[in-house]
């Protein structure tokens, strides 16, 4: 497991590192991005609950599935029974409401968003949104 504070660390920097590109990286590197975390997310196994590293990656996982393909997740922070992710948005990284994980199940959900499943997540599957 990643020390608490280290993975604060890198989740800083990503998001430096997103505000400085104005989220227009190159295909290449959104390609080798989106490769690593899709093998990070198979790593996550919702039957023995959700640890902080793996709400970190499903809360990833939701926020470029169901969010926005520009921006970053903040870091992961714990609430009862519950994990808890401010996602930032755009170019301007603007906060929004926070993605929420469950600890036991990694049920993950967001105010404007669908609830999905850990799995749903893991395998890639996404549902419909309706409009509105």
């Amino acid at each position: 497991m990643i020390p608490m504070k280290a993975s604060r660390r890198a989740r800083a920097l990503a998001l430096l590192a997103t505000l400085l590109t104005g989220c227009a990286l190159f295909d290449d590197d959104v390609e080798e991005r989106r490769r690593e975390h899709e093998e990070a997310l198979r790593s996550v196994d919702p039957q023995d609950g959700i640890d902080e590293r793996e709400a970190g990656l499903l809360a990833d996982g939701y926020f470029g599935t169901y969010i926005s393909g520009c921006g970053v997740v903040g870091p992961v922070t714990v609430h009862d029974d519950r994990w808890e992710v401010i996602p930032y948005v755009g170019i301007a990284a603007l906060p929004g409401p926070p993605i929420r994980i469950d600890v036991r199940t990694g049920e993950t959900s967001w105010p404007a968003g669908p609830t999905v499943t850990a799995t749903s997540l893991v395998r890639g599957e996404t549902i419909a949104v309706p409009d509105g």
